[in-house]
């Protein structure tokens, strides 16, 4: 699932004015990434998620052999860990062993106890309260290198997890996500406002480029 702005405007006129497409090419390159960074910002206003985790949804196609520019949003659903609390994210990858403390039972008996680690709070709109996780969801670091919030699956069968000589099973994982790069770009209506200035942004890059270029193409004579 994608959504995608294509920007391909009327060059003819240019064309015959003898214009390079090079430097159509800049300017539509330019109003790309200038889209690019409309709809990450109308996005951002509605969801509390950091630019450079969004801004990795988006992909721009720069026009090189073709006068299209494309910009195009991914589908994936994204890890709820984008969305988590500064405070989780800090006591989670940072975490040692928990403090162990005593404490007296009803009848007098002094019991060594564990303390708990904070609840994992996450909050995806900007306009909504902190969520609390349950107790079963954590942090952890996967091999390859990636950071999620997973939590045990209870339902699931049991799979082999070690591959000691003393086998042994275990309860499968899965991450936590929410909603798609796409969602949220339809939810926040953030085409309908960029689709509203491209026009006029590529115009004045258009408007630009050809400027600079007569100006440098006059000072070379």
């Amino acid at each position: 699932m994608k959504s995608k702005i294509i920007l391909s405007p009327e060059l003819a006129a240019l064309k015959k004015e003898g214009i390079p497409q090079r430097v159509i090419r800049q300017a539509l390159n330019r109003t790309a990434k200038s889209a690019k960074a409309a709809i990450s910002k109308e996005v951002r206003k509605i969801y509390n998620i950091k630019k450079r985790d969004f801004d990795k949804h988006i992909t721009v196609t720069p026009a090189r052999n073709t006068d299209i520019a494309v910009v195009a949003i991914k589908g994936k659903r994204l890890p709820l860990f984008y969305f988590l609390s500064k405070s989780s994210v800090s006591i989670s990858l940072k975490r040692k062993k928990l403090p162990v403390y005593e404490r007296k039972t009803k009848t007098g008996r002094v019991v060594r106890v564990q303390s708990k680690w904070p609840a994992l709070k996450v909050k995806v709109k900007r306009t909504e309260g902190w969520k609390v996780l349950r107790r079963n969801a954590f942090i952890a670091r996967m091999k390859s290198g990636h950071i999620g919030i997973f939590r045990r699956m209870p339902n699931w069968k049991h799979k082999l997890v070690s591959t000691n000589p003393r086998k042994y099973h275990g309860l499968p994982i899965a991450e936590l996500t929410t909603l798609s790069s796409v969602q949220m770009v339809e939810n926040s209506k953030a085409l309908r406002e960029v689709e509203k200035i491209i026009p006029e942004r590529l115009r004045n890059n258009i408007v630009h480029s050809v400027a600079m270029y007569l100006y440098k193409k006059g000072r070379r004579r």
